[in-house]
């Protein structure tokens, strides 16, 4: 039995089919269009409902761009449809798309996730003076970075192995 299972077990009322379909679906996203490069990867980003709306999220990528922008890297991520228009407007461009039809899950519509990339504003050889390494694992967002949001939010940054994290 996997072990993640037994210490954060589903909540009841899962739809296991497309909970499935859903994580193979976007598996299958990010394989096809996520940088083959060494790239950052925003992996979460929730605003509490009463704190959106004021460029708060915004504010929190637009600070993680810069560090991207001082190393001359790619950053990748997906995201839903109602964020795409804020990604947009902080350079991302979409590259691809995945789109679930719910009926045959016991729903209505589609559920539609959004692959995007945004280049660097200068090229990764033109990036002096950072020493970049290699994460391993996860970590949540350092206090330094924390105190630089504006109000309470849910953020983490999940890193695959071998993802580039600066160090200080």
């Amino acid at each position: 039995m996997d072990s993640s299972r037994v210490s954060n077990p589903l909540p009841q009322g899962v739809n296991l089919a497309l909970r499935q379909t859903f994580t193979s679906s976007m598996d299958k996203m990010e394989d096809n269009h996520r940088p083959k490069r060494d790239c950052y990867v925003l992996e979460q980003l929730a605003t509490s409902p009463s704190y959106q709306r004021r460029g708060i999220g915004s504010q929190l990528v637009k600070h993680g761009l810069e560090k991207a922008d001082r190393e001359g890297m790619v950053c990748y991520l997906s995201a839903a449809p109602m964020g795409v228009a804020v990604y947009r407007k902080l350079g991302f461009e979409e590259v691809g798309r995945m789109e679930i039809p719910l009926k045959k899950f016991g729903g209505s519509g589609t559920h539609a996730h959004v692959a995007m990339v945004r280049k660097p504003k200068i090229d990764k050889a033109e990036a002096n003076g950072i020493i970049v390494g290699t994460l391993v694992g996860r970590m949540q967002i350092d206090d330094m970075e924390r105190e630089s949001v504006l109000a309470p939010l849910q953020c983490y940054l999940a890193a695959p192995m071998g993802t580039p994290y600066m160090h200080r």
